[in-house]
């Protein structure tokens, strides 16, 4: 079983075009499951209400809290935050 990550603008992106159940239905490259980062759950919906949609935002809202159930989530271990740490310090 292959697993697909969802860059955050990406995912944006899908959703606001209304693209996202498209995207998943197509399993595009054989990925059965998709993952997005932990953080695009609340980055998204804050997204959506700064920039409304031409679609407007409640209906664009709506249809993301929807399909969320339907992508894992991923989060970054401790070594990772660490090294993010590290890097941004740089």
């Amino acid at each position: 079983m292959s697993v697909a990550l969802i860059d955050t603008d990406v995912l944006y992106k899908m959703t606001v075009y209304g693209l996202l159940l498209k995207l998943l239905q197509s399993k595009p490259f054989g990925a059965e499951t998709f993952h997005v980062l932990g953080a695009a759950q609340f980055m998204i919906p804050r997204k959506l209400k700064k920039y409304t949609p031409s679609r407007g935002s409640d209906t664009v809202l709506a249809e993301f809290k929807v399909l969320l159930p339907m992508l894992g989530v991923l989060e970054p271990t401790e070594e990772e935050i660490a090294l993010a740490g590290q890097l941004e310090y740089l």
